[in-house]
């Protein structure tokens, strides 16, 4: 059987040079057509005959006369220096599981790597998919996360100098140093007791312990939590 080869210099609209004008009669399955439009964009399509999906271009393509019920030139893979780029994708290795992603819409883009969709950027956001950001050359200093914890990870020179959970950031090793001030806020309540050899420091509103403006401090050791005042403001200077 005959493959036929078909130069056009547009998609579609019925004029001379479209593909579309191209008389389905004496069209046949897998003939191939290259289109190169004025703009400059290449196109690869190649005819099935038993296709039958509704034309949409640059998708799917109907003759304008004698398409047959079914007739549709059909958008292709293009193979370039063993990458391949099909339907808003660019596989970027022979098995395909590494790859970049267009969707439909043209909003998302999705990179994947050894079959897992690694990164996600949107018109709003980059999203990492329980992968770490490393921000130097040698790859030990970023922000790693793994999926399920929900925590995050920075390391500095290879050491985990901080985790963050909900509410919580935690000096991993290390000392937590403010160049400029440290501030706190006052709390209508209590906090939650502190854990066995940790301590907690707060400014109050009255409420709870301590009076409005003195800064707290409660530390547990061996099973017991006890507190004080670190800073009694009623007995303060004034500013």
């Amino acid at each position: 059987m005959t493959t036929n080869y078909i130069g056009a210099i547009g998609l579609t609209g019925g004029s001379t040079g479209d593909l579309d004008s191209i008389d389905g009669s004496i069209l046949s399955d897998n003939d191939c057509a290259f289109v190169v439009t004025t703009d400059q964009e290449i196109y690869f399509f190649v005819l099935d005959d038993d296709s039958a999906e509704t034309e949409s271009s640059p998708i799917y393509i109907a003759p304008d006369s004698n398409p047959g019920p079914d007739k549709r030139w059909v958008l292709n893979k293009l193979m370039a220096n063993g990458a391949k780029f099909h339907d808003g994708i660019v596989e970027l290795d022979a098995d395909g599981d590494a790859s970049i992603q267009a969707s439909s819409s043209g909003s998302v883009i999705t990179f994947t790597t050894g079959g897992s969709n690694d990164v996600v950027l949107n018109d709003t956001e980059i999203q990492l998919k329980a992968h770490t950001l490393w921000t130097d050359a040698d790859s030990d200093t970023g922000i790693t996360s793994v999926g399920g914890d929900d925590k995050l990870d920075i390391y500095v020179a290879g050491a985990k100098d901080f985790e963050i959970t909900a509410n919580v950031l935690t000096a991993s090793s290390g000392s937590l140093i403010s160049s400029e001030v440290f501030r706190v806020l006052e709390k209508s309540a209590d906090p939650s007791e502190p854990s066995e050899g940790q301590a907690v420091i707060l400014m109050s509103d009255g409420t709870g312990k301590g009076d409005d403006g003195d800064v707290m401090i409660a530390s547990k050791a061996g099973g017991t939590t006890k507190y004080g005042t670190l800073f009694d403001h009623s007995a303060g200077s004034a500013w």
